[in-house]
């Protein structure tokens, strides 16, 4: 689900145009301003919001070949973007922590589009089963990272990512503000289409493989009723697929979801035990 809804993003996004784009290292001294987002959404938004603007380059990280961002290695070519960079595009709250070094590094300036939301508090999930590894997962952190799961808190992320622009880039500020306003509308126009599909489920709740879910749950009025972690190092233990088969069958859920950058053998044996769809 976390996968269709990026590009559920990215669909909406398209709606606009779009434009393709060890020691300290100066940004590049072109006349081009040169932007790397860490996040695929945040690439999204970003590339829409500059679409049809002269001199302007998008990129972002190989972060897309990870299902978890913080198992996440910076590459040879990331690191030349990032040096490269005018201005870093971040999802922040914690999610980035592979940049702590790599940001002693490089002088473009940051733009953490966590700081236009109201975050959700995180939860810390600790796997101790015998027969599986130890693994303390990502979610140890104050907030929840996952805000880009809310079509509302993206909006928010679009004015501070434009006013970002405008003042990097004055001279298109004009364009940045309209394609902000064609940004805005499409995502208003995608989230009443949401909600107005979702508003009457006669079965809203949700049993996720992944704990990004909750931004998505509070938006559109659904429950969670378990998430477990299923993603590079942290497998569900026995215990937790008998509790998730016991819920299914519970509230008689007719699909469980799971995302392909996950393993999906979690999902795969509740849906043996209950016979909800994956």
């Amino acid at each position: 689900m976390k996968r269709l809804l990026f590009f559920t993003l990215i669909i909406v996004l398209a709606s606009v145009p779009s434009l393709s784009g060890c020691s300290p290292v100066e940004p590049a001294s072109d006349d081009t301003l040169h932007i790397t987002c860490t996040t695929y959404p945040l690439y999204a938004l970003t590339s829409a919001l500059t679409a049809e603007a002269d001199g302007v380059e998008v990129q972002r990280l190989n972060t897309g070949s990870v299902s978890c961002l913080h198992d996440y290695t910076l590459t040879v070519s990331d690191m030349r973007h990032l040096e490269q960079a005018d201005l870093i595009v971040i999802n922040g709250a914690g999610l980035e922590t592979f940049l702590s070094q790599a940001m002693d590094h490089v002088t473009g300036t940051t733009v953490d589009c966590s700081l236009a939301v109201h975050l959700l508090e995180g939860d810390t999930h600790e796997h101790h089963e015998e027969d599986h590894h130890d693994h303390d997962h990502d979610h140890d952190h104050e907030h929840d990272a996952h805000y880009w799961m809310d079509p509302h808190n993206m909006l928010h992320a679009a004015e501070l990512m434009c006013n970002s622009l405008a003042a990097a880039d004055p001279a298109n500020e004009e364009l940045y503000r309209a394609n902000a306003e064609a940004v805005c509308s499409a995502l208003h126009t995608a989230l009443e289409d949401w909600e107005a599909e979702l508003s009457d489920l006669t079965c809203p709740y949700l049993i996720t493989f992944h704990n990004g879910f909750h931004y998505f749950a509070e938006a559109f009025g659904l429950e969670i009723l378990f998430s477990m972690e299923e993603e590079d190092g942290a497998t569900a233990s026995a215990k937790d697929i008998l509790h998730a088969a016991t819920l299914v069958n519970e509230y008689d859920l007719p699909a469980i979801f799971t995302e392909e950058t996950g393993s999906g053998a979690a999902a795969r044996a509740v849906s043996g035990e209950t016979g909800a769809a994956v």
